[in-house]
């Protein structure tokens, strides 16, 4: 069973250019990393110039793994 965290009224710790790092509400030695809206894999692949996508696939820009 999975339970959502709600970080909507908290601020990240860190950005990164990908990632927002929060810490965890329940356990303060842990951080949750949250993709960021304005890094999507999709839009970050739609974004580049026509002869960087030739090279690149979608997942080339998706650095999580992903069940």
């Amino acid at each position: 069973m999975s339970t959502m965290i709600e970080i909507s009224a908290m601020k990240p710790f860190a950005i990164g250019g990908k990632r927002e790092c929060y810490v965890h509400p329940e356990y303060s030695d842990r951080c949750v990393k949250i993709l960021r809206k304005d890094a999507d894999p999709l839009i970050l692949y739609k974004n580049v110039s026509k002869w960087r996508s030739i090279r690149k696939t979608e997942d080339d820009f998706n650095e999580s793994i992903s069940d």
